[in-house]
């Protein structure tokens, strides 16, 4: 996407709030995938997959990498901050946004302890 030419100022900030959350609760599952499928991948090489099982994971890999950079983006542009858990809201929908994103990554990380 040609990011030089978005121009996130077209939007009042409770709009910016509101598309970056939408990013953000993507994020939080996208941010968990590259490296449980990377994981996978490496395991159909130690177990001498067959080749269309190897690509297969590879794959979905990439396009999990793509996912989380596309979030990533959106978030930072929108926000002009690293993540929402970083950003200060400046309205009241953003500070309700901001308390249910860091929910949602606490209890995303819970899936590691799964993984």
């Amino acid at each position: 996407l040609p990011w030089d030419t978005f121009d996130p100022s077209r939007y009042s900030w409770e709009q910016r709030e509101a598309i970056a959350y939408w990013w953000s609760i993507l994020s939080v599952f996208d941010a968990s995938a590259p490296p449980v499928f990377a994981a996978a991948l490496i395991k159909t090489y130690e177990q001498h997959e067959e080749d269309p099982v190897r690509r297969c994971f590879f794959s979905v890999t990439r396009d999990e990498q793509n996912h989380e950079q596309m979030c990533g983006m959106a978030i930072t542009k929108l926000l002009e901050a690293p993540s929402y858990i970083e950003y200060e809201p400046k309205t009241a929908i953003g500070k309700r946004a901001k308390k249910n994103v860091q929910w949602l990554y606490f209890n995303g990380g819970r899936y590691w302890e799964g993984y």
